[in-house]
């Protein structure tokens, strides 16, 4: 019944009323099952790996000599 009121134009006092059940009822079953895949949603990204990078500062970096290369004219 949930994800029958999730469908688009679903009416959720028009299927509670064909269900037998009580349209508050119905409707609390919607939220509590949005809640849950709120937090399984959440649950998956916490368990993801970290996209960012760490980064290192140095205090008096040297400049870095690039080799010479020989002109082949």
């Amino acid at each position: 019944m949930v994800e029958a009121c999730e469908q688009p134009s679903a009416s959720l006092s028009g299927l509670a009323l064909k269900a037998g059940v009580n349209a508050n009822q119905l409707r609390k079953w919607v939220r509590l099952h949005r809640q849950a895949q709120t937090r399984a949603s959440n649950d998956d990204m916490a368990a993801s790996p970290s996209v960012f990078v760490p980064v290192i500062a140095i205090s008096d970096p040297a400049p870095a000599h690039a080799p010479v290369l020989a002109s082949t004219r």
